[in-house]
């Protein structure tokens, strides 16, 4: 077996595409979602009534990944370890118009499942009783 032949072996088990032109490293750091993350999560909002769906992808340490804010996100997840339902509410007002949204969060952190999912009346409620961060996409 050649010397290429074998690095094209090596390659295509780590995953990389040789013709990218990206060495694994930089590979790794492109990607929005990193494996080596204390926590991972796929976020999602759903309007109920249009059924219109937003999603975003969060890493926390490092953080990043689609998510506008990953510091200030992963901040309160790190406070919460990892668990949405225990980051106090943001207090502040939000309209009485009724449009429901479903919010829901799935992925790991420190290596364990974690899940959330709750309706709210509005957006803007969602994302305070969230702790105004985490949904705030």
């Amino acid at each position: 077996m050649s010397k290429r032949s074998k690095r094209l072996i090596v390659v295509a088990a780590l995953g990389v595409v040789p013709l990218s032109g990206l060495t694994p490293s930089a590979a790794v750091a492109e990607t929005p979602w990193d494996k080596r993350a204390l926590g991972k999560f796929v976020l999602k909002v759903t309007d109920l009534g249009d059924h219109r769906t937003r999603t975003v992808l969060l890493n926390c340490v490092p953080d990043g990944g689609t998510h506008p804010a990953p510091r200030r996100a992963c901040h309160q997840l790190r406070q919460a370890h990892g668990r949405i339902a225990r980051i106090p509410a943001e207090p502040g007002p939000c309209t009485h118009i009724y449009r429901p949204v479903r919010v829901e969060a799935f992925g790991t952190w420190a290596g364990g499942s974690r899940a959330y999912s709750r309706q709210f009346a509005n957006h803007c409620v969602a994302v305070r009783r969230t702790g105004g961060v985490v949904f705030r996409f």
